[in-house]
């Protein structure tokens, strides 16, 4: 397998798909995978453990190895899992703090941004909504709040085929002061 070129990301995650179909098939515990990312799942405390070793063991003898220091085999109810803080116990999905620091200091750039009358690639203000609807889980209203952002959007790509650039009107700002 060719590691190194564009294509790797998409060979990784068939090749380790293949192998956690298998797993799942013969052991007792839910498995949640996203590319190279692995949570266990299981009720009794003494089961996860012993799956998690065997499980381990499964993947290092195709070739798979694990970073001591991001892995975690010791069952939690809190744990963080693809950049969100998981809460077992209450059944609850948070943001990282840190992860929040980020989306409010992108939301101050395009405020700035739109404050200025700089212009802006539709791509950009498209990954921008991207990043906002992924609050979903957060705010119940979210989506509500990117009507405008979506209006302006499309507004854009259907006047302007050619030009990638727009530059987004005053009012869009309310829609980003949440």
């Amino acid at each position: 397998m060719l590691f190194g070129s564009k294509h790797s990301p998409i060979f990784i995650v068939e090749t380790i798909a293949s192998i956690i179909r298998q797993i799942r098939i013969h052991s007792e515990i839910k498995i949640l995978n996203y590319c190279d990312d692995i949570l266990l799942i299981q009720q009794d405390k003494q089961i996860l453990k012993t799956q998690a070793i065997q499980i381990k063991r499964t993947l290092e003898q195709f070739g798979w190895t694990m970073s001591a220091e991001k892995c975690e085999t010791e069952p939690k109810q809190i744990i963080t899992f693809l950049g969100w803080i998981w809460n077992l116990k209450e059944m609850n999905i948070r943001m990282s703090d840190e992860r929040k620091l980020k989306m409010i200091q992108s939301l101050k750039d395009w405020c700035t941004t739109i404050y200025k009358s700089k212009s802006y690639i539709i791509r950009q203000l498209a990954a921008l909504i991207y990043r906002l609807n992924i609050l979903r889980p957060q705010i119940k209203e979210a989506s509500l709040y990117l009507i405008e952002l979506d209006k302006a959007k499309i507004q854009v790509q259907k006047t302007k085929l050619s030009d990638n650039t727009m530059i987004v009107n005053k009012t869009v700002i309310s829609e980003l002061k949440w």
